[in-house]
C-alpha cells in the first residue's frame, strides 16, 4: 500500500475498529461467499482454498479473537513502514544479505509490478504459479526451489 496512503484507509481502518460496528462488518466480510470470491480474485488459482473445507479452514482463522485488528491494518496500508515504494527498495538495497524474491506469475497486476520491482534490487528471482496464495497451493515446490 506504500505510496497510496489516503484518509480513507484510516476511516475503514477506524471502522473495523470499533466496538460494536467493527465486528458486524468484520463478520460480513468473512462469510464463506466473500472469501471465496477475494481467493478466486487475488489469492488462488486452485488448490485447497477453494474447496469448502479450505474455505471453512480460512473463515476459522480469519474469525479468531482480534483478526479483524491486524487484517484491517494490514489491507489499508497501516502496517507498512514505508509511505513510499522508493522506501522499501531503498531498504531492500541495503540488506547485507543475500535476497531472493519469489514471484506468483498470476498475482494481480499492481502486486506483480510491486514483485518485479522488488526483484529488480534482488539476487535471485524465483517463479511459482498462481497468485498471492501460491505459497500454500506451490508449498513443496517453493521449498525445492529455495534449497
Amino acid at each position: 500500500m506504500a505510496g497510496r496512503r489516503s484518509r480513507a484507509f484510516s476511516a475503514v481502518r477506524s471502522l473495523v475498529e470499533a466496538p460494536l460496528l467493527g465486528p458486524l462488518l468484520y463478520r460480513l466480510n468473512t462469510t464463506k461467499a466473500m472469501l471465496g470470491w477475494m481467493s478466486r480474485r487475488h489469492v488462488d488459482v486452485a488448490g485447497p482454498g477453494l474447496s469448502p473445507e479450505g474455505l471453512a479452514a480460512r473463515q476459522l482463522i480469519s474469525r479468531q479473537p482480534g483478526a479483524r485488528f491486524a487484517s484491517a491494518a494490514f489491507v489499508t496500508g497501516g502496517l507498512d513502514p514505508y509511505d513510499t515504494p522508493e522506501g522499501w527498495l531503498a531498504a531492500a538495497r541495503a540488506l547485507p544479505s543475500p535476497l531472493t524474491v519469489v514471484i506468483a506469475d498470476q498475482s494481480p497486476p499492481k502486486s506483480l509490478a510491486q514483485m518485479q520491482a522488488l526483484a529488480a534490487v534482488a539476487d535471485r528471482t524465483l517463479h511459482l504459479p498462481g497468485r498471492l496464495g501460491a505459497h500454500e497451493v506451490c508449498g513443496l515446490q517453493l521449498a525445492a526451489l529455495l534449497c
